[in-house]
């Protein structure tokens, strides 16, 4: 009889744990299907961009697996069972504080409290911290999403730009794809409409990177304020800094709990008071303390790097003289120069040329916000020499049309 109850109880055990594995091994396909997404090179930003929609979700997702893991294939919750509980009940007890949250107790203080006291005492995040961690990495790729989708529509694919040189590992037609590149870069850049009536098409992408890299930063004081809610009113995670290992008194993370529940039994209900042990809880708060200090580390490296960007487009000309320096023949570049010279006369009254070319040139070089922005990310997902090239066929497409089209002539012959 013993043996054949063992038998049984060997068949449950094992079924549960299989269940278990299947409803785990799911959860980790899906991380896996995001992790290889979030592996994928983008070519269109910079390495504090990544460091928001690639580094931060695989680091999310990593601590989320390993929570995930410990829920469904560990124990996640242990309760005090009482002598007289069956073993049903005992499955019942668990499943029941799991799922209706248990609640903490100071060491100074006894039980029963007040209904309201329990209510606020509920740790309710225990049970949710995966998904939790899920969804805080999702929102971390959203802006990187909306800025490709809109980057797109502009027509400065500059990913794709990227991936031309990639493709062509040993340089063997760097001449032939940067003139390409530059080609598309005038064609885009040269236009003058406006976007909706109101953003100059010229500036219009380097707005939509500024306003990605905001939503960053935005995020992150959301995300530190979502730890706080979950945790209890210790905003931005400093308390849990300050009372790590004080969980019996500040209640961050306690790993002892308290749970009530009810049994049915002959038609009366007869209600239990169990204390439970939380073990996930010490990887949950190590988790959230290291999260913490990550967004500190995301919100600082973003702050200078917005600085920079925008010191950088108050200073273009700087950046355009490095390329310059690169580059093979300084003859091309003087073109570039030559015209923001012209204009400077213009502006100064000179009647040497016309307001129409002033215009121009003011336009498509020097205050074409979107050239800088386009060349500045190349050169961050390239190298300088290539960007350099780059911008020295851009150049070429400054100087008349008829110089252009002999120029088309000469590479044809070439080809």
């Amino acid at each position: 009889m013993w043996i054949t109850y063992a038998f049984i109880l060997l068949i449950q055990l094992k079924k549960s744990f299989y269940n278990n594995y299947i409803f785990c091994s799911f959860k980790m396909d899906v991380f896996v299907s995001i992790v290889y997404k979030l592996m994928e090179e983008k070519y269109e930003d910079d390495f504090v961009d990544r460091m928001h929609y690639k580094y931060t979700p695989l680091i999310i997702l990593l601590l989320g697996s390993v929570n995930i893991a410990k829920v469904y294939l560990g124990e996640a919750i242990n309760c005090f069972q009482k002598a007289e509980f069956r073993s049903s009940w005992v499955q019942y007890s668990y499943s029941y504080c799991l799922i209706e949250n248990t609640y903490f107790l100071r060491t100074n203080e006894s039980i029963p409290l007040e209904y309201e006291v329990r209510k606020e005492r509920q740790i309710a995040y225990y049970q949710w911290v995966p998904y939790i961690l899920i969804l805080q990495a999702l929102i971390f790729y959203l802006p990187q999403l909306v800025w490709r989708s809109s980057n797109w529509f502009t027509g400065l694919h500059i990913g794709s730009f990227v991936q031309t040189f990639l493709k062509d590992k040993f340089g063997e037609r760097i001449d032939e794809n940067s003139r390409k590149v530059a080609k598309a870069i005038d064609g885009v850049t040269d236009i003058r409409h406006k976007y909706f009536g109101i953003i100059d098409v010229n500036r219009f992408v380097t707005i939509l990177y500024f306003t990605m890299k905001i939503f960053n930063m935005i995020i992150v004081l959301v995300n530190m304020f979502i730890y706080g809610q979950f945790i209890g009113e210790h905003l931005f995670g400093l308390s849990v800094i300050k009372h790590s290992g004080e969980w019996r008194n500040s209640g961050l993370f306690p790993r002892v709990t308290v749970c009530d529940f009810t049994i049915n039994r002959l038609g009366q209900e007869t209600s239990y008071t169990v204390e439970c042990v939380l073990p996930l809880n010490m990887l949950n708060e190590k988790i959230f303390v290291l999260l913490w200090y990550w967004m500190l580390v995301l919100l600082t490296a973003n702050f200078i790097n917005i600085i920079n960007w925008i010191w950088g487009l108050s200073n273009r000309d700087k950046f355009y003289r490095t390329l310059q320096e690169f580059s093979d023949t300084r003859r091309k570049y003087q073109i570039y120069f030559s015209q923001i010279e012209k204009t400077d006369m213009l502006l100064n009254g000179s009647d040497e040329y016309s307001q129409s070319e002033a215009e121009r040139v003011i336009s498509t070089t020097y205050h074409n916000w979107d050239l800088y922005v386009a060349f500045r990310l190349i050169k961050a997902n390239l190298n300088l020499y290539t960007t350099s090239k780059i911008f020295d066929f851009w150049c070429d497409q400054q100087k008349p049309y008829e110089d252009n089209i002999e120029d088309d002539k000469l590479l044809n012959i070439k080809e």
